[in-house]
């Protein structure tokens, strides 16, 4: 699990059911954590480049680019079109992430998309 950046930590604190999750991923070592100044500067761009009103995970387009992840496990429906959205990541060398959302999407669990 990769994560970082003020916005994301605190959405995640108050997803009490999660961080019992997140803290025994924690003990296993299967958890990094990308710089929180990196994250929120990028997300902070990434919020000034793109208005629509509805844009408001600039956070996890920021975690993708900085930590290189290659697969982002949500349901979020508001954020999917903006993880898909390739010219957002281009100007960082980065690819648009693959969405895992559903049992099927199980073959992203690779090697191949562990960075």
């Amino acid at each position: 699990m990769i994560f970082g950046g003020t916005k994301y930590l605190t959405e995640l604190s108050r997803v009490k059911r999660v961080v019992p999750l997140v803290n025994e991923l924690q003990r296993k070592g299967r958890v990094r954590l990308v710089p929180m100044a990196n994250v929120d500067a990028l997300a902070e761009q990434l919020k000034q480049r793109v208005s629509d009103r509805a844009f408001n995970d600039e956070h996890l387009m920021a975690i993708v680019i900085v930590s290189g992840c290659r697969v982002v496990c949500t349901d979020d429906e508001v954020a999917m079109p903006y993880l898909k959205r390739a010219e957002l990541f281009a100007d960082y060398d980065r690819k648009h992430p693959k969405i895992y959302n559903r049992a099927t999407h199980n073959h992203l669990c690779c090697d191949e998309n562990i960075i």
